[in-house]
């Protein structure tokens, strides 16, 4: 009987690792594994690939639920939640895999040796040997004899954890040794941090920016709003513990999306979007933030919303904005629909990020709830931050002291710590949020002008899927030529 579980735990094991074999090695042009993994069975053309193991594809959540039931047998475990677990799951160690600095890998490698090692932490750490084996490409010259003593020390400890998981051998052996021998044979000329960010700047976001005036209009943005935060942050107190159940919440956000469709219908597009709130289960909390939406449903962290600076009516308010409506499930919700293939398959975080912070702004800004006011400008200042330490990190600029110092005082410099090392993750995804709410705000005063109304301007925008703005512009001129 034991016999016939142990090889029913390798064939779920094998079935998972030879899946993100399949898509790395298969698909390497995919922007993400999830988007791989979650993109309709049928709208793929098979035919184009003579390969016996699309079966994969469809079967994998069925393993997942298997491989969660191991891990959390107490735990009712639907279908739903390994789907939800699966996508978060994948979502976070998309920071790793799609990273070019080696160190975040092998810090995020050692984080998961300090724990009691398994088949799902083993999992993560041929994930993490994945990632740095594509992005190697981006490792900066001259730090290749200090990242391969690095990762022969790594390679040291993975095998001195996992020897007694036998099951996990052939694959852990199979991913460093590839690695290794791609790690010695490195070419000389590679691409450096700095070059990257740029790409990604001038393929998204607009082709004339320059970093150092983007880092200055940053910082005066800072300063210009710290008067007014400091002043509400003296005057607001919030209730501890608004909130005791997701009944509660549930009522609240349900009155306040009617209220708002109401107050924008001659403002936005009609869509179909029910809203669905659910809690996620404990054993996700970790993967969580306090409330994100999900397959367009918002989902709510209990754990973390019953901290006292969170559990309120305006925070709950303001996170539904970003996350929901008009956030990102509206907006992404014009993706799903579109007849275009183009347009459902781009993926542009100036655009989606930048949508929802516009939003925020247009709901919030002018609010004459000073609570509303003040978690707006918190959150508002917190990405003008992190945009700044993208920009500084990446591309070799300081940062002010004085600045520095009231980014702690409110912050923490638990925060700045935080911030240092998660800029460095994922280049670029942090100024975007400022980013793309400044080329709305652009685009808005620019061009609103040429369509007949609000909801002609924004359907046109929302019709387009993600695209990057040089592309958008492109297209209202194309209109104006018309």
């Amino acid at each position: 009987m034991k016999n016939i579980k142990k090889n029913n735990k390798l064939k779920d094991l094998n079935r998972i690792l030879t899946f993100i074999d399949f898509v790395y090695y298969l698909f390497p042009n995919f922007i993400k594994v999830s988007d791989f993994l979650f993109t309709p069975y049928s709208s793929f053309n098979k035919s184009n690939y003579s390969i016996d193991k699309f079966y994969l594809y469809e079967e994998l959540k069925k393993e997942v639920i298997r491989i969660l039931k191991t891990l959390h047998p107490s735990q009712h475990i639907s279908k739903e939640v390994s789907s939800l677990f699966l996508r978060r799951f994948l979502k976070e160690l998309e920071h790793q895999i799609f990273n070019w600095n080696p160190y975040v890998y092998f810090l995020t490698i050692n984080k998961i040796l300090e724990k009691k090692p398994s088949i799902f932490s083993g999992f993560q750490v041929i994930f993490c040997l994945y990632g740095f084996y594509i992005n190697m490409k981006f490792l900066p010259v001259g730090l290749e004899k200090l990242v391969m003593d690095e990762f022969i020390n790594i390679k040291k400890l993975i095998f001195k954890k996992f020897s007694k998981i036998k099951i996990l051998s052939h694959e852990l052996e199979f991913i460093v040794n590839l690695c290794e021998t791609k790690l010695r044979s490195l070419k000389k000329v590679r691409i450096n941090k700095r070059d990257y960010f740029e790409f990604i700047l001038t393929n998204f976001y607009s082709k004339d920016i320059n970093l150092k005036e983007t880092k200055e209009l940053l910082e005066e943005i800072f300063w210009l709003n710290i008067p007014k935060f400091e002043k509400l942050n003296n005057k607001c107190e919030f209730k501890k513990l608004e909130f005791q159940s997701l009944i509660e919440i549930k009522k609240i956000l349900k009155n306040y999306y009617e209220n708002l469709k109401n107050e924008l219908i001659d403002t936005l597009p009609l869509i179909n979007l029910e809203l669905k709130i659910k809690k996620v289960p404990p054993f996700l909390e970790k993967f969580w933030p306090l409330a994100a939406s999900d397959n367009f449903v918002f989902y709510i962290n209990q754990k973390i919303l019953n901290q006292a600076a969170y559990n309120n009516q305006q925070f709950i308010k303001f996170t539904f904005v970003h996350e929901f409506y008009p956030g990102h499930s509206y907006q992404y919700k014009f993706v799903v629909l579109n007849s275009n293939p183009i347009f459902k398959l781009l993926k542009n975080s100036f655009f989606y990020e930048g949508w929802s912070l516009y939003w925020e702004d247009k709901i919030f800004k002018e609010s004459t709830d000073e609570k509303e006011q003040f978690i707006y400008l918190k959150f508002f200042l917190l990405r003008v931050v992190r945009g700044l330490f993208d920009i500084a990190f990446n591309c070799s600029f300081s940062l002010d002291k004085k600045f520095l110092s009231k980014v702690e005082k409110y912050f923490g410099r638990d925060y700045i710590n935080y911030l240092k090392s998660k800029v460095l993750i994922i280049p670029t995804v942090y100024v975007s949020y400022v980013l793309g709410y400044f080329k709305f705000l652009e685009i808005e005063k620019n061009f609103m002008n040429v369509f007949k109304n609000k909801k002609e301007f924004y359907a046109f925008i929302l019709n387009h899927g993600e695209l990057p703005f040089s592309f958008l512009i492109d297209l209202i001129y194309n209109i104006i030529k018309k």
